[in-house]
């Protein structure tokens, strides 16, 4: 999708006016979902450039943290103590709140892709890859974090892997993580990261190879990485 990224009020304000509308708005740090909204209308946008030109904006949204942490409770995945803790953080900052400080300088946008119930994770450690598809929380567009997770091999085409192991091998990394939506047909990458909560990934059924061989069963991705880096420092020594 096209993205967007601005350093000052002016030229924000000066894209608002032209910019389809709804468009994803993002800050440069956060994971499971959080700190990536909607934005509906110009006045919207202009509301966030002026906090993000002015005071800045907290990275951790409570109200949204506590939102979450009500939903993941009645999916049985938080306990009642959970609702309490993000009650409390309408107050009291979290941890990487307290380090990383305010957001602030830049408005970074996304291009709002329509009509995607889900999005694809994909992982490619060096030559091997595994995936899950996420669907998105009720009434929202947002799929990672949700919990609402399916593994089957069947739901992941090739040309979604060919592209992951492709962009793995041009950004030369030893293991990334991909979100891809779909248009028209086509997978589009919407983020990438470096790590991933590990336990969303026990169920998957297996892992493919460089070449989209399948492997059925039960894996060990770190052992993976461990190997490769044993691997690279022998190499070195050599």
């Amino acid at each position: 999708p096209e993205n967007y990224v601005f350093y000052d009020l002016k030229s924000l304000k000066k894209f608002a006016k032209t910019s389809a509308y709804p468009i994803v708005w993002k800050l440069k740090g956060g994971s499971g979902s959080r700190n990536v909204k909607l934005v509906k209308s110009e006045s919207e946008l202009i509301a966030i450039g002026q906090k993000m030109f002015g005071s800045g904006i907290r990275e951790y949204d409570a109200v949204d943290g506590i939102k979450e942490a009500i939903r993941r409770y009645k999916m049985g995945k938080k306990k009642m103590i959970d609702i309490f803790k993000a009650i409390a953080h309408l107050v009291y900052p979290v941890k990487y709140e307290r380090m990383s400080g305010k957001a602030w300088g830049y408005v970074y946008l996304q291009e709002f892709i329509p009509n995607n119930d889900s999005d694809y994770r994909v992982i490619v450690i060096k030559d091997k890859a595994f995936a899950i598809k996420r669907y998105t929380r009720p009434n929202d567009f947002r799929a990672s974090g949700s919990g609402y997770i399916e593994y089957k091999k069947e739901l992941f085409d090739d040309e979604l892997l060919k592209t992951s192991f492709e962009i793995a091998s041009k950004v030369k990394t030893q293991c990334i993580a991909f979100d891809f939506v779909y248009r028209d047909g086509k997978p589009l990458l919407v983020e990438m990261s470096y790590g991933y909560r590990k336990e969303g990934y026990y169920a998957c059924e297996g892992y493919w190879d460089s070449s989209l061989n399948w492997h059925a069963g039960n894996f060990n991705p770190y052992e993976w990485i461990i190997e490769d880096l044993k691997e690279t420092f022998l190499n070195l020594k050599k």
